[in-house]
């Protein structure tokens, strides 16, 4: 079996202090990286309000129109029956 080096107290502080260093330059490049992401997360959650706006914009018009078109048919349902009742009272009364 090979025999294990090991190393000087020194050695080991040094080495120590570069994982330190290492693992804090990569909290810092994950927090930049976070809040960049954070960036975009608002400027999307921006952009799909915009969309849900003109969304329910559109479909304010499009329930408008649909509400004067109904009501349009049932003025004319109403004005085919009232004919119809007439020319019926009328045709009942002849002899």
């Amino acid at each position: 079996m090979p025999k294990q080096r090991s190393l000087d107290e020194k050695s080991r502080a040094a080495i120590l202090d570069l994982i330190d260093i290492k693992a804090e330059n990569d909290m810092k490049e994950m927090q930049a990286q976070f809040k960049a992401m954070d960036t975009q997360f608002k400027a999307l959650d921006k952009h799909l309000l915009s969309i849900e706006s003109r969304f329910e914009s559109k479909i304010g018009s499009v329930e408008s129109k649909l509400e004067s078109k109904i009501s349009t048919i049932f003025w004319v349902i109403a004005v085919m029956g009232t004919a119809i009742m007439a020319v019926i009272s009328i045709v009942g009364l002849r002899p």
